[in-house]
Order: structure tokens, then sequence, then C-alpha cells
């Protein structure tokens, strides 16, 4: 009985490996997602405020282009 449990783990020890070695990749891929997506969220803000810049320089320029000068 004894002899069967360990010839049964030693057979499946290689696929008991390569499900471990899977685990272990995808939760590595689902932290560097979710750092990615955290970078990926402090960009977004960054352009938006840029953008917001831009719209209001734009504006100004427009408005001082529009101005009869003296």
């Amino acid at each position: 009985m004894q002899k069967d449990l360990i010839d049964l783990l030693i057979n499946a020890s290689p696929m008991l490996l390569l499900i471990a070695v899977w685990i272990f990749f995808m939760l590595a891929l689902r932290r560097r997602t979710s750092k990615q997506n955290e970078a990926a969220a402090a960009n977004t803000a960054a352009i938006l405020a840029n953008t917001e810049a831009l719209e209001r320089v734009s504006a100004l320029l427009e408005k001082r282009a529009s101005e009869p000068r003296n």
C-alpha cells in the first residue's frame, strides 16, 4: 500500500511540477498587469492635465490673435 502511494507520487510529480510552474507564471503575469494598469492610469491623468493646459494656452492665443493690433 505504501509503495503504491510512493509510486503514484513519483509518477505524478512531473505533472504537479508543471502545474505549479504554470500557477507561478499566471500570478506573476497578474502582478505585472496590475502594475501596468496603475502606470497607465497615472499617464492618462498626466495627459489630461497637459491637454487642459494646452487648451487654455490655445484659447488665450486665439483671443490675442482676434484682438486688433495697435
